[in-house]
């Protein structure tokens, strides 16, 4: 058969996900990427004549094929549908759809079967006998999250976007259910649960339940509820926790009143959630002088048709500029990816108004197709165990060798060593250029999503809590430092309510009474110590940090185990760019490391080995930082929307990164594989959180220099797969006395999961005398 015939590209779509699920969407406000900022692949094999390759289904054909990545080519399409690699390559998956059908299909929803939504209702038009070529990049990884194995692709094409039509002709009258419906007390922001009559249905699901918010929005399908949003946003909303209904989201008062309750008769009943006399919060929050907007929902028993109804859509008064929609949201969410949206911030409302919202029923073909990506990675097993340890008993004076068993239980190569790494261990062994461009890319950046609710909650094993602190950031009245659990981050403690705004902060050498930090944004910056029984903060010094409102400004703090430093990190908005310092802790002397260019490194991180990470807002990627040199780079994208105060450490118990993130309203808490910079959701915070410091103790670790009666026979090797090897560790008796002694033999390899592992060691010396020499009595 001919090669395919090239042709223009519509659009050349290449974009790359760090084993994320997300969904192609507008990148929500707030973010430090600048809008202009667009990577252009050029042209690129994105539409191209049928070339008769991969399953078909309905008339749909769907081919994936996999290739290493090359940054030069980011349109690459392998011919492999299995490819061998290791953790941490970059990975380009071609997905290839063919149109058989006589339709032209215009809206492409992709979903991986091991990550989730990739694309939802792209926008591309794909003719009869015409291909539309996806390129995905990847850091390969093996965490519960990510595309590895034998994975299932399917793609579903429909030729109009599904969802509802909107129409405002004819409008059936208001139905007034203030005598006969159920009133609710809901308070200002608050939500309602209730349950409806008969089954509901909306975008083609079906409950009886239904989240009811004071700020002229419900929830559908959901189930305990508290709160609904005040901050409206243009659909669709990340800041919805499900699909909504908005026949007039703005921020409400707790004025009027809400009801609910059927009307008619089987199988033709009819289900009103009514919103009465509610005020506009407006300018002052003053309700006095409003007559309030009176407008409803309407569900239909009988078809899929919904109503918004508007009695009156104006407040008057002292409201009367938010009068008809002029600072609303009105419309539909699926979710937020889906969205149909008759309004936004607009006075498009009138009395009397009706709008009638129908289903829209595409033609829709559907196909999958399946490939296999083996992701290996060395394994490590040591014998005896961490949890074991050596437990030698010496005599006084004497060397006794015990051998360590290293098993490599994975199928590549293992490298290990006693020596902490060098700094830029973490670097990836090649630069991840192919991410890098995506992660800057407009393409790339409207993948980013900052509330990942889909992803598997993390909760590392064998941990029940995680204790931290931090900064509740607020106003100068409000700002409070506060304690709470990482694994259940919206329950927390006010220790000092008016603190300094030390958002570079850590704890140091383990001492966890006081906490470390920095002010940022209140003139020169101040070096603090603060009690974390009371709250209390006391001045130690001020720091020689040159910060001022917009650059220099102390923003991250980390205290390097290793070397016993703090580094502080000071990004510049106006120039993209972030200084690494050390500050000495005692005088607040501050020395630049150097300056990380197009990169805003708003916290950092370093781990028990004394590598460095940061989180770039400006990218929305976790990168590596050589803390000797300030020289970083990209380790992947967290598939988040990353804006402003940023908090992140390590729990030195289990290695486990976690990123306090927030996007300006929203708050969570992750985890990061700092293998793939990939995030995974733990669970919502109390808000924005800065000097975020974990209260958790590392290891001291032995070295021969600092514990002089452990010997090693070896420095290091290397293990291959399936295959294991032995190495003596030697216990040296002949300078101490009688007595236990304990150590910690930290094993560092390339392991992803266990890149360092602690051998406890409890020495037992004896004092040598005779019966113990020739095992029976003391005869010479």
């Amino acid at each position: 058969m001919n090669a395919p015939q090239l042709l223009p590209a519509v659009s050349t779509l290449v974009l790359a996900l760090a084993g994320a699920a997300a969904s192609a969407q507008p990148l929500p406000y707030g973010s430090f990427n600048p809008a202009g900022r667009v990577l252009d692949f050029g042209e690129g094999r994105s539409v191209a004549q049928d070339d008769g390759r991969g399953s078909c289904t309905s008339g749909l054909c769907l081919t994936v094929t996999l290739a290493l990545a090359d940054p030069g080519n980011p349109a690459l399409c392998g011919t492999a549908t299995t490819l061998d690699v290791t953790v941490g390559d970059e990975v380009n998956i071609c997905y290839t759809l063919t149109n058989h059908t006589a339709t032209t299909f215009n809206y492409h929803t992709l979903v991986d079967g091991d990550v989730g939504t990739l694309l939802s209702n792209h926008v591309q038009a794909v003719a009869p006998h015409a291909s539309f070529q996806y390129n995905r990049v990847i850091v390969a990884s093996t965490s519960q999250n990510a595309t590895s194995g034998d994975f299932t692709s399917t793609w579903t094409a429909t030729d109009v976007r599904p969802g509802y039509a909107a129409s405002t002709a004819a409008p059936p009258p208001f139905i007034d259910i203030s005598t006969s419906g159920t009133a609710l007390s809901i308070g200002d922001d608050n939500a309602t649960a209730i349950t409806a009559p008969f089954p509901l249905r909306f975008y083609g699901a079906e409950s009886t339940s239904l989240c009811i918010g004071n700020n002229g929005g419900l929830v559908f399908g959901g189930g305990a509820c508290s709160t609904f949003p005040y901050g409206n946003r243009a659909l669709p909303a990340t800041n919805l926790t499900g699909a909504s209904l908005l026949p007039y989201w703005d921020d409400l008062m707790a004025t009027g009143t809400v009801y609910h309750g059927a009307v008619g008769s089987a199988p033709n009943r009819q289900f009103v959630v009514a919103w009465h006399d509610k005020a506009n919060y407006g300018d002052t929050g003053a309700s006095a002088g409003q007559h309030g907007a009176t407008f409803e929902v309407v569900f239909n028993e009988s078809s899929d048709t919904l109503l918004f109804a508007y009695r009156t859509a104006s407040f008057g008064g002292p409201a009367a500029s938010y009068d008809n929609g002029a600072s609303a949201t009105v419309g539909l969410q699926k979710d937020a990816s889906m969205a149909n949206q008759f309004s936004y911030n607009t006075a498009n409302l009138t009395d009397g108004m009706t709008i009638s919202w129908t289903p829209i029923l595409p033609a829709s073909a559907t196909a999958t197709a399946d490939a296999v990506l083996d992701i290996g990675a060395p394994r490590v097993s040591l014998t005896p165990s961490p949890g074991t340890g050596f437990n030698p008993v010496v005599s006084a004076g004497a060397l006794i060798s015990q051998p360590l068993t290293i098993a490599n239980l994975g199928d590549r190569d293992l490298h290990w060593s006693w020596q902490a790494p060098s700094t830029r261990a973490h670097f990836p062994v090649s630069p991840r250029r192919a991410i890098e461009d995506f992660a800057r890319s407009a393409a790339g950046r409207a993948l980013a999503s900052p509330d990942r609710r889909g992803q598997l909650a993390a909760h590392p094993r064998g941990v029940d809590s995680v204790p931290a602190y931090g900064l509740r950031n607020g106003t100068a009245a409000t700002i409070a430092f506060v304690s709470f659990d990482v694994l259940d981050a919206t329950d927390l403690s006010v220790l000092n309510v008016g603190h300094p705004t030390t958002f570079a902060a850590d704890f140091i050498n383990d001492d966890f009474s006081k906490q470390y930090g920095i002010t940022a944004f209140a003139g020169l910056p101040n070096l603090y110590t603060t009690d974390t029984q009371t709250g209390e903060a006391e001045l130690i010094a001020p720091v020689s940090i040159p910060a001022t409102g917009v650059a220099n400004n102390p923003y991250g703090a980390a205290w390097d185990p290793v070397t016993h430093t703090m580094y502080v990190t000071a990004p510049t908005f106006g120039t993209l760019s972030t200084a690494i310092y050390t500050v000495n802790l005692t005088n607040g002397d501050a020395t630049l490391i150097g300056t990380i260019q197009q990169r805003m490194i708003n916290d950092i991180a370093i781990d028990a080995s004394g590598l460095m990470y940061g989180i770039d807002v400006q990218n929305d990627v976790l990168v590596a930082i050589d803390k000797t040199t300030a020289e970083a780079q990209t380790i992947g994208p967290t598939g988040l929307s990353l804006w402003f105060s940023q908090g992140l450490d390590f729990d030195d118990r289990t290695g486990t990164l976690y990123l306090a993130a927030y996007d300006q309203t929203v708050g969570n808490v992750y985890t990061i594989d700092t293998t793939t910079g990939q995030a995974t959701l733990v669970g919502p915070s109390f808000g924005e959180v800065g000097g975020f410091s974990i209260a958790t103790s590392g290891t001291v670790c032995a070295s021969e220099t600092g514990t002089p009666w452990i010997r090693f026979a070896d420095g290091g090797g290397t293990v291959a797969a399936a295959a294991s090897a032995n190495t003596d560790i030697g216990f040296d008796a002949a300078t101490l006395a009688p007595g236990s002694y304990q150590a910690n033999l930290c094993f560092y390899s390339n392991d992803p999961d266990q890149p360092r592992l602690v051998v406890p060691v409890s020495l037992t010396v004896n004092s040598g005398d005779l019966l113990f020499r020739d095992g029976f009595d003391g005869t010479p």
